[in-house]
């Protein structure tokens, strides 16, 4: 069977039966027009979701932050109760030995001119003075640094600081205290 087609595009066939020697191979006609797009495709099924990824390396410390501004001072507090008093101190005056001399002994401390008597009352009082004087006072010239301060032992309710080696018997003042039973 043969089929010709001619330039028109009309297609004839002829039943021929030839059995003669093939012919050359005619030269490759030109390429043809571009056929039209296609319709799209269906939307394919969701993929499987993949592994988790390894953990990140830790970034780098931040720099240091500016400091921020005082605040404002707080409220004054509350002011607190009064403590509980304190037990009396131990006054015990001792020998040299270690034996206590009374169970009486009390420290007595203040402050005047000197040569002014001082008068001891209530519990200030010592038990004798004089010569058998049961307490001693120390002192202090405030006034001059040079003073020196010696005490006449009047009685167990009166004695006088005495000021001298430089000081002014009666205008320095003077702080002392004394101590026994």
């Amino acid at each position: 069977i043969t089929v010709n087609v001619d330039l028109i595009g009309t297609v004839t066939t002829a039943t021929t039966w030839n059995f003669g020697i093939a012919g050359i191979q005619g030269v490759q006609g030109n390429q043809g027009f571009q056929g039209f797009q296609g319709f799209q495709g269906f939307q394919g099924a969701q993929g499987f979701q993949g592994a988790t990824g390894a953990q990140g390396f830790q970034g780098a410390t931040g720099a240091q932050g500016f400091q921020g501004a005082q605040g404002t001072q707080g409220f004054q507090g509350a002011t607190g109760t009064q403590g509980f008093q304190g037990a009396a101190g131990d006054n015990t005056v001792y020998t040299s030995n270690g034996t206590s001399t009374s169970t009486t002994s009390h420290i007595v401390q203040g402050s005047g001119a000197g040569a002014s008597a001082v008068t001891l009352s209530g519990s200030a009082v010592f038990t004798s003075g004089g010569s058998t004087a049961t307490y001693f006072c120390s002192g202090a010239d405030t006034t001059v640094t040079t003073g020196t301060v010696k005490f006449t032992y009047t009685s167990g309710t009166s004695f006088t600081p005495v000021v001298s080696g430089g000081g002014t018997a009666t205008t320095d003042n003077v702080r002392w205290f004394c101590i026994g039973y």
